[in-house]
């Protein structure tokens, strides 16, 4: 079975100065989103001595009042260690903390949040978490909602509800229809679902947008083969009956 890759790391990098210890009554600073700015980058390094070093700072910033910059750094930080279930914890109840006037802040969270309690294989959660941003965006135009269909389709996925997780697929390939990546998701599902000449069409559309993707090829060849066991009256084992 070809697993949905999870989208990672989707940060806002911000900028501020962390000579500075402002207290959190006063309005942040540009030294604020600098400091916030430079721990995400020192996490993007993509090595333990530079996640622990942004984690460590990221707790005594915190101690200083760096308020919602230093919990989002904490949070990337574990999540860079290997803790992607505390991380999802800490960024979903630190959109649900910010006020309503954040509103862009607590959707980025939320979409972090759930692609965290995916890689942590907690589906329900990551569904959960993706339906607080999609709630939050009901009266806001659909393009910016794509991401967040997405991570729900792939939860969708997980607990087996296909025609859900197609359906949200559906409003993301209306938003962008050429996303090569979405197109392979859809394709899956209708071939897990005995919808074998949609699922073809899907496939060879992706593959004229990325011809050489691997796993766009690997699913061209199980959906070929789940055609060629139908035909014989067989079931693949993770083709819905």
């Amino acid at each position: 079975m070809l697993l949905f890759k999870s989208m990672f790391l989707s940060c806002v990098l911000y900028s501020a100065n962390p000579s500075r210890a402002l207290s959190q009554i006063q309005p942040p600073s540009p030294s604020f989103d600098e400091q916030h700015r430079q721990c995400l980058l020192r996490i993007r390094e993509d090595n333990l001595n530079a996640a622990t070093n942004a984690y460590e700072q990221a707790l005594t910033w915190q101690s200083q009042g760096g308020g919602w910059r230093a919990d989002h750094c904490i949070a990337m930080s574990l999540s860079a260690l290997g803790h992607a279930d505390e991380a999802a914890f800490r960024l979903e109840n630190l959109a649900d903390s910010l006020p309503i006037t954040t509103q862009n802040r607590r959707i980025h969270y939320y979409l972090e949040a759930s692609e965290f309690w995916l890689l942590s294989q907690h589906p329900k959660r990551a569904r959960k978490t993706a339906d607080k941003a999609l709630d939050l965006l009901k009266d806001k135009p659909n393009k910016i909602k794509a991401p967040l269909y997405i991570a729900r389709a792939r939860a969708h996925i997980i607990l087996k509800e296909y025609q859900k997780s197609e359906n949200d697929l559906n409003k993301a390939l209306d938003i962008e229809p050429n996303n090569a990546v979405w197109l392979r998701y859809r394709a899956d599902i209708r071939r897990r679902t005995k919808q074998f000449k949609k699922a073809k069409q899907d496939i060879e559309h992706a593959l004229r947008i990325a011809p050489q993707n691997i796993d766009n090829l690997v699913i061209r060849g199980q959906i070929y083969e789940a055609i060629r066991l139908n035909e014989l009256g067989l079931i693949p084992i993770d083709i819905t009956p």
